[in-house]
């Protein structure tokens, strides 16, 4: 059996609760930040000069750039984490056939706006796209790099070949990398998600990465952009200031600084601003009139007064807007976490825990109470083969899913009931505080199968066999549990089944070996 490791365990709340902890202080430094940048700006217009209006509407720029990397940043991490929890879902191999991946790569693609590909492959390369398409993508430059990055720039998609932005998130099974998940958006993808509001009509705006290369652009048109180059161009341009060239431009990108500048080119003089964008080493560039700016210097030398005044009262709503969307994308993402998590825990036939959710949640409930007495119940459905065969599969999906849901009325919220195999099911009773409570709650169960039935209009009353064994008395981890109760079960279906056996020390465990080659009457599935 897969149980998840106590270390592992450990790790992954710790990993947890620093993304958290981490993501928590991001945003409260960046509103730190911009809290104190906008008070420095507005006692610069109190007692500044022009050059200080300057600087104060410099920062400015830098501010609203960073701001708008900020939302398209955040897009594609949206984008990430819908794959990651696909990722979550592929880990179990009972759902990574060949028909879910291509499902799965169809769903994700019509779920994430500006992917316009999808494609799901093992660690040889091959896969489906969302297209339901079988391909073998391991020649492309992409695959190559599968597990060093999350972004990377293809010329050749492999299937439509077209140039393509490719997120990458790797998937795992039994802790080993298994395979990689790949979206693909095209530059007008992107271009759709960069904020164009922002400035005049005559303002641009472009992604480009640390090599100077455009990788996708929105706004106005500009001589600055053309052939998809951006410093290159820059090289023909004369800088208004002499320690600014094309080569600082380049090793600023390549440092991932924030940045502004103003050049001439070809009779256009333009005010950049640029920043990190947070993706990869892809930086946001706002291209805007050096005649717009120097209005703005302007007037707020002019009006510095009223402008102080209006720029306290936008602080204070700009401010409160961040913090009221940063709060409700928060509330949004957790919420939407905990959706998926749940779906990835859940058995889709029964709506009971899958199997890695019940060995997950006991070994979790035991580390925690390790002195607590509890029961594990492994079961399963007598002659559920017959069931299949004389009434059908449809049928056998019926009995199962009616004892998914009356199991979930019958025991407490609190206890674990999990699916873990075609009819093979585990129940965990907790803090069986008393031998008296133990029994009551054996019997309990005993009586249940003997008033189980399934159907709607076909009544059919399944039987059970049942391995029991307690802890910490018998078995003091879930694989130990699982052991101890599987061979009380063989030994109830070796005395007729329809019965429950409490493990003993008497009992001898049962080759597995022979267990298959010698099954108990027609049980075999």
């Amino acid at each position: 059996m897969n149980i998840f490791p106590t270390k592992n365990n450990q790790q992954n709340r710790s990993n947890q609760d620093d993304i958290r902890r981490t993501s928590l202080l991001q945003w409260g430094i960046a509103v730190g930040l911009l809290m104190v940048v906008i008070f420095v700006m507005v006692i610069n217009f109190c007692v500044s000069s022009r050059n200080h209006a300057f600087y104060g509407i410099k920062e400015e720029m830098l501010t609203e750039s960073e701001l708008y990397a900020t939302e398209i940043a955040h897009e594609l991490e949206m984008t990430f984490q819908a794959a990651n929890a696909v990722a979550g879902i592929m880990s179990d191999k009972d759902k990574s056939s060949n028909e879910n991946v291509a499902w799965y790569a169809q769903k994700l693609q019509r779920t994430q706006d500006g992917i316009y590909m999808v494609i799901i492959a093992d660690n040889n390369g091959h896969g489906y796209t969302s297209g339901v398409k079988r391909v073998d993508i391991s020649g492309m430059d992409y695959f190559q790099h599968s597990g060093e990055v999350q972004y990377y720039v293809t010329e050749d998609d492999g299937v439509l070949h077209e140039r393509a932005y490719v997120m990458m998130v790797p998937y795992y099974q039994e802790q080993l990398h298994a395979g990689t998940i790949y979206m693909f958006m095209s530059a007008s993808d992107i271009a759709d998600i960069i904020p164009t509001g922002a400035y005049d009509l005559s303002a641009s705006f472009a992604i480009c990465d640390s090599k100077g290369e455009v990788l996708a652009s929105a706004g106005a048109k500009t001589r600055f952009l053309e052939n998809g180059e951006f410093v290159s161009n820059l090289q023909k341009a004369k800088f208004q200031d002499e320690d600014n060239n094309a080569s600082r431009v380049l090793s600023r990108l390549e440092n991932s600084a924030k940045f502004t500048f103003t050049a001439e080119y070809n009779g256009q003089t333009k005010y950049f601003v640029c920043v990190p964008l947070g993706v990869s080493d892809w930086q946001y560039v706002t291209i805007i009139n050096q005649s717009y700016v120097d209005r703005l210097i302007a007037n707020d030398w002019i009006n510095a007064k009223t402008m102080t005044i209006e720029l306290a009262i936008v602080a204070v709503i700009f401010i409160v807007m961040v913090v009221v969307i940063a709060v409700m994308n928060r509330m949004h993402y957790n919420e939407r976490n905990k959706e998926l998590a749940t779906k990835a825990d859940t058995d889709q036939l029964t709506g009971l825990n899958n199997k890695m959710a019940t060995e997950r949640k006991i070994q979790e409930y035991i580390e925690q109470n390790p002195d607590k007495q509890c029961l594990f119940f492994l079961f399963d459905i007598d002659n559920f083969k017959k069931i299949n065969d004389t009434l059908g599969h449809a049928f056998g999906d019926e009995v199962l899913r009616s004892l998914g849901h009356q199991l979930s009325n019958e025991f407490r919220v609190t206890d674990i009931i999990g699916r873990i195999g075609g009819d093979e099911f585990v129940l965990f009773l907790k803090d069986m505080g008393s031998e008296e409570i133990l029994e009551k709650e054996v019997a309990r169960f005993a009586r249940f199968f003997k008033s189980f039935q399934a159907g709607e209009y076909v009544k059919y009353s399944a039987t059970s066999s049942i391995g029991a064994t307690v802890y910490p008395r018998d078995a003091k981890s879930y694989q130990a549990l699982y052991k101890t109760a599987d061979i009380a079960l063989y030994e109830a279906k070796r005395q007729g089944k329809n019965r429950m056996v409490f493990y003993n020390k008497d009992l001898k465990e049962v080759d597995p070996d022979k267990k298959k080659s010698t099954p108990i009457d027609s049980d075999m599935r």
